[in-house]
């Protein structure tokens, strides 16, 4: 009985070594975490985004940084600790949102004003026809731009507008308006002033449908004013003595 309780005590005891080997295997793999791809790709992208700024057409950059961010976050989550670059997910995602966020704020705003500056020139059309047809010619030349004013004087300006108030020919005016096609709007070279096209329909008595003429704007100290109408004022006019056109 003595033999067997030595033994008991001087033998090794095999289980706890087990338990104590089962608690340090495999600390070794766990300690190199894998950089998530999809991470770095955002991150990048997110960097990339500012270029958007520079032409709309690369505001594709920001969206799929946006989409890479989204899904490396959702990797990194569903990895189990065994993939990093959650810093650089976030960094991508943030990035890309707060850029793709000041071009799109930037078109909204942009086409706003647009929204404002077409309904202005649409009323300026509208006035046009109405002095045009009520003989208004102080009214319908104030209308114009200095630089049209500088251009043609007011009284080759009223015998335009009698011709075009009545004509043996064509009849009566009838309406000028707006042809409904969105205006395109452009800075003025060099200065803080914009240009805008249209499209004007021109109605008279005696003509089944109404005739088409472009006619442009322009935006500077006085507001919008017609800057000209080529069929009727075409630019190689020569200005009036003791003036000189800009």
């Amino acid at each position: 009985m003595a033999e067997l309780q030595n033994q008991s005590t001087t033998a090794p005891d095999q289980l706890s070594s087990l338990y104590k080997m089962s608690r340090t295997a495999g600390l070794g793999t766990t300690e190199y975490v894998a950089i998530n791809g999809a991470a770095v790709t955002a991150a990048i992208l997110g960097v990339a985004s500012s270029l958007a700024i520079l032409d709309d057409v690369l505001l594709v950059i920001p969206i799929v940084g946006i989409i890479f961010g989204i899904v490396a976050l959702r990797q990194i989550g569903q990895s189990n600790g065994t993939q990093g670059g959650r810093v650089l997910g976030w960094g991508g995602l943030v990035l890309s949102l707060g850029l793709a966020g000041i071009v799109i704020g930037g078109e909204a705003k942009a086409m706003m004003g647009h929204q404002a500056d077409s309904k202005q020139i649409v009323g300026i059309i509208d006035e046009l026809s109405a002095d045009v047809k009520g003989a208004n010619v102080d009214k319908a030349y104030a209308l114009f731009s200095p630089q049209f004013r500088q251009r043609v004087d007011k009284d080759h300006f009223a015998g335009t507008m009698k011709m075009l108030e009545k004509s043996a020919i064509s009849g009566e005016l009838e309406y000028m308006r707006w042809n409904g096609v969105p205006f395109q709007f452009e800075p003025v070279p060099n200065q803080a002033d914009r240009f805008a096209a249209a499209t004007m329909l021109v109605k008279f008595s005696n003509s089944h449908e109404p005739f088409r003429t472009e006619l442009s704007f322009r935006n500077g100290d006085e507001g919008w004013k017609i800057y000209n109408i080529p069929s009727l004022f075409p630019e190689q006019q020569q200005a009036p003595a003791g003036k000189q056109a800009r």
